[in-house]
């Protein structure tokens, strides 16, 4: 579960309909618990950043919904033992591509 800080930027549309910006900061821990054969076995996440794009629809005063497509880049490591002694470490990068569904209140 990741910990950030998000940034909304709203353009201004028509009455019912706005444009969406969104930016994301942040860490994600990371844990493994499966066993994959490796002795040793540690993984551990890193820093989070999603950058997107979407649109608010304002159903009332206080609620509105949103569609938001995001791209996401995790930085996470990984270190192992592959022989007695020898330790096996490397970075890791995920690129994902988020598609997000909300319903916001405000007052």
């Amino acid at each position: 579960m990741p910990i950030f800080a998000e940034v909304n930027g709203y353009t201004k549309g028509n009455d019912k309909i706005s444009n969406l910006i969104t930016m994301q900061l942040g860490y994600a821990p990371g844990w493994y618990n499966e066993q994959i054969g490796y002795s040793d076995y540690h993984y551990s996440g890193g820093i989070i950043f999603d950058a997107g794009f979407g649109l608010q629809i304002k159903i009332n005063n206080t609620v509105s919904a949103y569609f938001k497509l995001s791209y996401r880049h995790q930085f996470a490591h990984i270190s192992y033992e592959l022989f007695r002694g020898t330790t096996h470490s490397e970075s890791l990068n995920y690129d994902l591509l988020n598609i997000a569904f909300g319903i916001k209140y405000s007052k």
